[in-house]
């Protein structure tokens, strides 16, 4: 999988599918079920507006630079998202490490195990 280290990296992937448990990356019939996508400023309207109003109130008084960034959201394997997007994040390597604390705290066992 190809990272970005900050928003300003020109060579930086714009949507990544990965896995929430890294043990389903292994099983070749396994879909993915997280995206880590980058919204850019050209992107930011359109993106501000599809999110939930009650989220963010009225978008004519959002600042559009509040919103670029990297972010995640869980889908069901194979479908659309089916959560709220979490972010921004100033890295692609940051989205990833909040999307796993998020995951894989929920994935141990007592001892801590995944």
């Amino acid at each position: 999988m190809t990272k970005s280290k900050s928003l300003s990296s020109t060579c930086a992937p714009v949507y990544v599918q990965t896995y929430s448990d890294p043990a389903r990356a292994q099983d070749k019939f396994s879909l993915p079920d997280i995206e880590i996508f980058l919204v850019t400023m050209s992107d930011a309207r359109p993106f501000v507006e599809s999110l939930d109003p009650e989220m963010i109130g009225d978008v004519h008084d959002v600042c559009l630079a509040d919103f670029v960034g990297w972010y995640w959201w869980h889908c069901l394997p194979g479908c659309l998202p089916d959560s709220s997007p979490m972010g921004p994040f100033q890295s692609f390597d940051e989205a990833m490490s909040d999307m796993e604390e998020t995951f894989w705290y929920w994935q141990r066992d007592e001892d801590g195990k995944l």
